[in-house]
């Protein structure tokens, strides 16, 4: 026998098919111009949105509970009527009822038929994250997952929580045996504080949290974030692309980024309580076209900070670890014992970032380059003054 599936019209009606499956089901009652409608899902169609399962309510009784697994209990009935072959209507005569199963994502309930599953939003901040909210990880066709960020001790993967909604995310996971015992337990927490300050206060300067917390799940405990992925491109693909979207010359990209990375401090340092953006490297950077009322045609965009933490904080040696740069010896010489965040901490950091761009852009003589140098030996004290001394070095053609 042909299964039959029904799409909602409105609160009273349907139209009943047979070319395309949904999770609602039309079933025989063996009465002419009669179907019993049941909330059935196939385990090839993912969790119904939010969306989807408002408009499926009229037609049934819900229990006022919140779950992620459902069934029906008792099917709606429907009248029919024929308009065209393949083709009827539906209008609903008796509600019917579903009620919630007991389950977990991942693990479709045992022994119970017509199940069905709504997606939940997983809980925004740094609140434990537990069944049915555990991530998957995308992989390539080769198996292994696909990674956007690796250091020693930080992981960052392609990642979906189905449970939550078909949005693929950026997931940052600690590295180890025991992330709760690890010397950067709170790195990611603070992490994304800095990004979600930011996000309020300048958005498109840093990439978005989405949620963020303790993760419970198969495999691992620990904090996690999880973040939107970004748009942007990488400074080798920045420095070798011009044409529309992006200015020509290298400096004035350069002239660009070093504003918009000053305006992102400044806005840290002005936050309550006042958070250190902490080094940043090329690899914590992406970039993007910008259009503003500074002229400013590239937007540097981060997309981690690591070593962000709130201005006071001491900051451990071993926070290089969370770099994917490693050990490089530009990086290495910004942490010692003594490295506590602070403004001028910050302003050092991203002249000597600054420097490392300038140099993978092949202008270490470019006159912008003493800028940056005042600003890794200490001579601007704020960000917004450095902002206003960037001004004495326009690039021609900005």
């Amino acid at each position: 026998m042909t299964r039959r599936y029904a799409f909602p019209v409105d609160a009273t009606t349907v139209v009943i098919r047979t070319d395309v499956v949904t999770p609602l089901e039309a079933v025989p009652t063996g009465r002419p111009g009669e179907v019993q409608l049941v909330l059935a899902q196939p385990s090839y169609i993912p969790p119904l949105t939010q969306l989807e399962a408002d408009r499926l309510r009229p037609y049934f009784r819900w229990e006022q509970r919140t779950s992620f697994w459902w069934r029906t209990l008792y099917p709606a009935i429907f009248q029919t009527q024929l308009l065209s072959p393949g083709i009827e209507a539906g209008r609903l005569v008796q509600q019917g009822e579903v009620i919630p199963a007991p389950g977990v994502y991942g693990r479709r309930p045992a022994g119970q038929d017509l199940l069905f599953s709504i997606q939940r939003p997983p809980p925004l901040l740094n609140a434990p994250l537990r069944e049915p909210w555990s991530p998957v990880l995308v992989r390539r066709a080769d198996g292994n997952p696909v990674h956007l960020y690796r250091s020693r001790a930080l992981q960052g993967y392609l990642a979906e929580f189905p449970a939550a909604g078909p949005e693929r995310v950026w997931l940052r996971l600690l590295r180890g045996r025991s992330p709760r015992r690890s010397s950067h337990l709170g790195a990611l927490e603070a992490e994304s504080a800095l990004l979600l300050r930011l996000q309020a206060t300048l958005p498109g300067a840093a990439a978005q949290v989405l949620h963020c917390g303790t993760l419970e799940a198969e495999g691992y405990a620990g904090p996690y974030a999880a973040l939107r992925p970004a748009i942007g491109i990488g400074l080798e693909s920045l420095l070798a692309g011009g044409g529309a979207l992006w200015p020509a010359k290298a400096e004035v990209k350069l002239y660009d980024i070093a504003s918009s990375l000053l305006g992102s401090l400044a806005a840290a340092h002005r936050s309550d309580p006042p958070l250190s953006v902490g080094v940043l490297t090329p690899r914590t950077l992406v970039f993007r076209p910008a259009r503003g009322r500074t002229g400013a045609r590239v937007q540097a965009v981060i997309i981690a900070a690591p070593a962000s933490r709130p201005i006071g904080t001491k900051v451990p040696r071993s926070a290089i670890d969370l770099f994917p740069e490693g050990a490089e010896d530009w990086l290495k010489q910004q942490f010692d014992d003594s490295y506590i965040a602070s403004v001028d901490q910050d302003l050092r950091g991203l002249g000597l970032c600054l420097r490392q761009l300038l140099q993978t852009a092949g202008r270490s003589e470019s006159p912008i380059a003493e800028f940056f140098s005042e600003l890794a030996r200490g001579i601007h004290r704020d960000a917004l003054g450095a902002m206003g001394s960037l001004e004495r070095w326009t690039p021609l053609g900005r």
